[in-house]
């Protein structure tokens, strides 16, 4: 399946994006108005890279059913944090 080639691709320049978002919230001059703005930015890039990465096992399990990410329930083991993780 290539649909983790296409979440591969999302994932690089997710970690470009928030790597530049965490060294400009760290420059003295973005503490004033930018400060919120920045760590809302982080927060939301980090948030998507996260369903990135859950997409990515999904996509790792499909291929192999039986595999040990599986739950003795019959689900995928990544599909709590789906269920704890809040939206923003």
């Amino acid at each position: 399946m290539h649909f983790d080639i296409w979440l591969n691709e999302l994932r690089s320049p997710l970690t470009v994006v928030i790597d530049y978002l965490e060294t400009m919230r760290d420059i003295p001059d973005t503490l004033g108005t930018l400060a919120r703005p920045l760590e809302q930015m982080t927060q939301q890039a980090t948030r998507m890279g996260l369903i990135v990465e859950d997409l990515l096992e999904l996509a790792r399990i499909e291929n192999d059913p039986g595999g040990p990410a599986w739950s003795r329930s019959g689900s995928p083991t990544c599909w709590k944090r789906f269920a704890t993780t809040p939206s923003t």
